[in-house]
């Protein structure tokens, strides 16, 4: 199976539904950067979120500090 991206590419659903599970992660970790800051952040938390898997976050991140590299460069202004 596969959609249209939005460069007009085909992409596989697999990729998109990726790509949606990496948003859900930046935003779980992002909410909770803000209610406990970026020292107190812990990607156990993360987990805590519905569909939200130990192997999803290291499918998409090497660890808790490229987490909050990625967000910091994506648009940090909690920082």
């Amino acid at each position: 199976m596969s959609t249209t991206g939005a460069e007009g590419k085909e992409t596989p659903k697999r990729s998109r539904r990726g790509e949606e599970t990496r948003e859900r992660i930046i935003e779980a970790a992002k909410s909770l950067i803000a209610r406990h800051g970026p020292d107190g952040f812990q990607l156990q938390n993360v987990t805590a979120i519905p569909r939200i898997t130990p192997p999803a976050i290291y499918n998409h991140f090497k660890d808790r500090d490229d987490l909050v590299t990625q967000i910091a460069e994506k648009g940090g202004h909690m920082f």
